[in-house]
């Protein structure tokens, strides 16, 4: 049941009237309920005007009204859509800690759907997920006016889950002869196990010699 707009004299009123949330633009607030939620009245890049609960906006799970995206592109149902609109959910959600709760954003262009598709394509393989490049970078495409005045480079592609499991904060990442890359991905290349280079690295051992010697001469070499 809705009640009277006397909450915007609260304190912990947060006005959205004229923030942009996918294609929805916030005309004003409309009523809040007795569940605490909010409820705003909004516009969709396509004419229609609707009510929306404000925690669907901040939180990406309502980008239009979906009618609109129907008619221009057929494809609200196709696993690129959902990467889009899971995208952009981490990044208006200021509770996402690694997205939108330390200032990842999503490029001007890709706010619409058919300009992610068109830069990104369909996905290559079906486990494929949309992974930032530049882990501290937003999801920019690299050549929208807003990534050309940011100097915001392309920093997307499709990746695998393991790609994603070694693109992440949490991961050491080791610079040797100019080439950067976690140690997981170092002890492939070497065919040194994991364990051997993490306990390396914590008795105090330099990047180069925990990376040059071989597991064999591990044992000769003094700390």
């Amino acid at each position: 049941m809705a009640e009277s707009n006397s909450t915007k004299r609260s304190p912990r009123f947060k006005d959205l009237t004229g923030q942009k949330f996918g294609r929805w633009t916030v005309l004003g607030f409309h009523s809040i309920y007795t569940s605490g939620n909010l409820l705003w009245l909004c516009r969709c890049e396509c004419g229609v005007e609707k009510t929306v609960w404000g925690c669907r906006l901040k939180s990406g799970h309502t980008l239009s009204c979906r009618n609109c995206a129907r008619k221009t592109h057929g494809k609200c149902r196709t696993p690129e859509y959902q990467a889009w609109t899971n995208m952009h959910g981490r990044c208006n959600s200021v509770n996402s800690q690694y997205h939108g709760g330390r200032g990842i954003k999503v490029c001007e262009r890709w706010r619409a759907f058919e300009n992610f598709l068109t830069d990104m394509g369909q996905k290559p393989f079906p486990e494929a997920s949309i992974d930032r490049i530049d882990n501290d970078g937003n999801y920019s495409c690299g050549h929208c006016e807003e990534c050309l005045r940011n100097g915001w480079p392309a920093n997307c592609r499709w990746a695998t889950d393991k790609e994603q499991q070694r693109n992440t904060r949490q991961n050491r990442m080791l610079t040797y002869n100019g080439k950067t890359m976690c140690l997981a991905e170092w002890g492939e290349l070497l065919g040194i196990e994991y364990n051997i280079l993490w306990a390396r690295l914590n008795r105090g051992w330099s990047v180069a010699k925990t990376l040059s010697i071989p597991v064999r001469d591990w044992g000769r070499q003094s700390d």
